[in-house]
Formats: C-alpha cells, sequence, structure tokens
C-alpha cells in the first residue's frame, strides 16, 4: 500500500469513529477516554480484517471484475 492510500485510510477512519461517537451520543469522538478510542480502532480494524477475509473466501474472489 502507498502512502497516500494509508493516509485516506486514516482519515476515513478518523472520520468514521468521530460519526459512530456522534451516532451513539457520545458527543464528539475527541472527547471520548483513550481505553475507549483504541477499543473503537480496534473493533473497526477487526471489523474489516474479518469482512476482508471473507470476501476473500467467497466465490466472488473468483469474479476477475471485482478482484
Amino acid at each position: 500500500a502507498t502512502a497516500a492510500a494509508l493516509s485516506v485510510t486514516a482519515v476515513l477512519l478518523a472520520a468514521a469513529v468521530d460519526a459512530l461517537a456522534a451516532w451513539a451520543g457520545l458527543g464528539r469522538a475527541w472527547s471520548l477516554s483513550a481505553s475507549a478510542a483504541v477499543g473503537i480502532a480496534i473493533a473497526f480494524i477487526v471489523g474489516g480484517w474479518l469482512v476482508y477475509d471473507l470476501l476473500c473466501r467467497s466465490p466472488l474472489a473468483q469474479d476477475a471484475r471485482i478482484f
């Protein structure tokens, strides 16, 4: 992955955490405790990895138009 792709991913993850915190009624994500922010980040990383792994194991992975 390139540095630009990682930077975009980091910004999108920060926006997603901020939106999730606002949706959950926690206010702005930046007012979360450090442990809550780390927990949310780890949940997003693990969730993303699981979705990616399931997609790679699915029949969709054999379709050259998608992967």
